[in-house]
């Protein structure tokens, strides 16, 4: 299966065996930010749903604003099933 990637300033994401990976490059996630981080995954995964494992081991901190956009409609769209 061919392997996937797409990588922004905020995050690295790479589509392979059925996952999509996003890494996190940032350390603070604004609500901009977060839309460009759901902009890039809509474009990676093509209009397909994906289980998601995320790496988010150099977050320190995310806005509120940003939280809950992540977790709208909008901010899930092409999410099946989540694991940090």
């Amino acid at each position: 299966m061919e392997k996937k990637t797409l990588e922004t300033e905020h995050i690295r994401y790479e589509v392979a065996d059925g996952i999509i990976i996003g890494t996190f490059k940032t350390f603070h996630i604004s609500l901009d930010i977060t839309k460009e981080i759901v902009k890039a995954r809509l474009e990676v995964i093509s209009g397909a749903d994906y289980p998601s494992l995320v790496d988010s081991r150099k977050i320190i901190s995310v806005d509120k604003e940003a939280r809950d956009f992540f977790s709208s409609e909008d901010g899930r769209h092409g999410i099946k099933a989540a694991a940090m």
